[in-house]
Order: structure tokens, then sequence, then C-alpha cells
């Protein structure tokens, strides 16, 4: 993410899915500017982490505030195989990290079960729910847009 953070921010991305992490994680609303490129090159390493600083939207909350201050990363990896550690689902104190200043940017994190991502989108609105193998709610957030002309003939506006 801290590297193609830049790229995401300068072409207007407003949500990243990835997966691997064997959880589910909803980050806050961020924006990264990197210091350099740390080690990122050293694609042996298993320290790749790309010094920098987070701006962390606190504000946005997915139901009252449904516009994001920066770009939305969410973790679905829940639905494989093993899951990571139970013990850090609704426990914030264990997603934090030292190398990061301690940074609060999850906010959401499940990992004590196996879970899938919906999205509903309706024009310029989105809703993820996250739903776990019991059928059970466990996330849901809104995403609101502006509508916005297209510079060009070629696109008709800029909705999902």
């Amino acid at each position: 993410m801290r590297v193609l953070a830049p790229l995401f921010e300068a072409h207007g991305v407003d949500l990243v899915l990835s997966g691997h992490e064997h959880n589910y994680q909803r980050a806050r609303p961020l924006k990264f500017v990197p210091a350099g490129p740390g080690r990122s090159a050293d694609r042996g390493g298993k320290d790749r982490r790309v010094p920098g600083t987070f701006t962390i939207d606190r504000t946005f909350d997915g139901v009252k505030n449904t516009q994001p201050a920066g770009i939305l990363y969410i973790v679905t990896g829940a639905g494989g195989k093993h899951l990571y550690d139970a013990t850090f689902t609704d426990n914030p104190a264990k997603w934090m990290h030292a190398d990061d200043g301690q940074a609060d940017y999850v906010v959401k994190m499940i990992t004590d079960r196996h879970s899938l991502s919906v999205f509903d989108v309706d024009g310029t609105r989105l809703t993820l729910t996250q739903v776990d193998e019991a059928g059970q709610e466990i996330d849901r957030i809104t995403v609101t847009k502006e509508r916005r002309e297209a510079p060009t003939p070629d696109h008709r506006d800029q909705s999902w």
C-alpha cells in the first residue's frame, strides 16, 4: 500500500481491496506520503516497509459521515483455509505498531471467523457489508461520492 499510495491518490482511487492475510480488516480512510523508498527494493526481504506519514480521517464512520477523506483499504481474506490469531478481533491495541508511531489506521479487524464481502452499488453510493460464516453481519459502511461531470465525452460520470 505504501509504495502504491501516491499512484492511487493521483488517480482518484476510492477503495482498495486486497487479500493474502487470513482475516478481515478495514482501515480508516487514509492518505500516505512516502519519505523515501526505505527497503522497498529488497524483493527478498521480509521488511519492505516504506517510511512516511499517514493522514487518517477519524471522522468517517460510514453511517453519518459517508464521504471519506482518503482511500479505504480493505483486506478481505477471511474466506480461505485457516484464520490468523483470533485474539486480534476487537482488540485495537494489537493493531498498532511502534514502527508506524502507533497510528490507529485500522478501525475494524475480524480474525476469529470466516467471512465474505458484499458490495451494493447504486450510482454514487456504495455499501460494503461483511458477512460471517453464520450469515451474520459483522461490519457495514456506506460510502458516497459527489457526482461529477466527466472532462471528456468518453466518460459519462465518475460514479462507482
